[in-house]
């Protein structure tokens, strides 16, 4: 398979897999996908950068518009939630099953993703995935020291509040070690 074309199976097989549980926002699919690169140490060939709403991917981003331009995935705006809604057409299942089939370590580490964070709102999802990216790109000095970590995030995102960014960072690093 080549490497577009692994993506994009990637990018089809999260948006079935979250389609299944939840719904599947443009910001929620940059989250899980980093999410899964980052705790199972997958290289799914992105590279995230600090965005507005936390670890972002151009190219992921531009990789759903492609996928939605030639009929893989649909992206639609829904007025109701004030936001887009990815979900993987029927003519992406050959694509997924390759995927599972090619890359079944990759799927295993999107799945637990998944099922740990698959059903949560893009704001929970923007709080887990920006700690992971404080922790992994080590942005402070000693990132075993949690204040330091805390203090750095909401230097970072001040509209959250302490305890749920101490609460999201213990389960951080229960699932990078």
């Amino acid at each position: 398979m080549k490497k577009s074309d692994a993506k994009f199976a990637l990018i089809a097989y999260v948006a079935r897999s979250v389609g299944e549980i939840s719904v599947l926002g443009k910001k929620a699919l940059q989250k899980v996908v980093h999410l899964a690169s980052e705790i199972s140490g997958a290289d799914f060939g992105y590279e995230f950068r600090l965005y507005t709403y936390g670890p972002f991917s151009r190219e992921l981003a531009s990789d759903v518009d492609v996928m939605d331009s030639i009929g893989l995935v649909a992206v639609n705006f829904n007025p109701t939630r004030n936001g887009y809604e990815i979900s993987a057409k029927p003519e992406a299942s050959t694509l997924i099953e390759v995927f599972i089939e090619e890359y079944p370590e990759e799927k295993e580490n999107i799945d637990k993703i998944i099922s740990i964070f698959g059903n949560r709102l893009a704001k929970d999802l923007e709080l887990s995935s920006m700690l992971t990216f404080i922790l992994t790109r080590k942005l402070v000095t000693d990132t075993s020291d949690d204040d330091s970590v805390v203090s750095k995030f909401l230097e970072i995102k001040p509209h959250y509040r302490e305890l749920d960014v101490k609460n999201g960072l213990k389960e951080i690093r229960e699932l990078l070690n």
